[in-house]
């Protein structure tokens, strides 16, 4: 009996000690959202801790900008710490995303993201590219949701 409680702890202090798997990994460095249309990544341009910073588009590169982490409903970017935002919950279509100072109880910085697009819960609108224009630096604005690419985002 006591070798088996033994071994027992012996195995779960292996198994705690062993490195966290490659999806483990991916979650908490952040991943990849990747334009439908454009195949380009949403990044915050020049990787700049400014609030109020516009989100962009651009080749991807894999570096911590363009890696957002999805922690209680918002997109924190892995480089600046700062939330991907419309700024104060503005409703009109085309307005362009941002980042911003993560704030609790703030819907600007709240997304549902279903598998293929971003839904902001202030302004009930997707994040998209604006006609899938293919342009590095291109920002990234909300629309009314549809079926479109570039209103899809592919997480990596």
């Amino acid at each position: 009996m006591r070798t088996s409680a033994r071994a027992a702890a012996l195995i779960l202090t292996v198994l705690t000690a062993l490195p966290a798997t490659s999806a483990q990994a991916a979650t908490a460095a952040g991943r990849a959202y990747v334009n439908g249309a454009t195949g380009m990544c949403l990044a915050v341009g020049k990787g700049e801790a400014k609030a109020g910073k516009p989100v962009i588009q651009w080749p991807c590169i894999g570096s911590k900008s363009q890696r957002w982490i999805y922690r209680a409903g918002r997109l924190v970017n892995a480089k600046t710490g700062m939330c991907l935002a419309m700024g104060r919950g503005e409703k009109s279509p085309g307005k362009h995303a941002i980042q911003w100072p993560c704030t609790d109880g703030g819907k600007a910085q709240e997304w549902d993201y279903n598998g293929q697009r971003l839904y902001n819960k202030a302004t009930k609108m997707c994040l998209a590219i604006g006609r899938g224009e293919k342009r590095k630096g291109k920002k990234a604005v909300q629309w009314h949701c549809a079926k479109s690419a570039e209103q899809t985002w592919t997480r990596r």
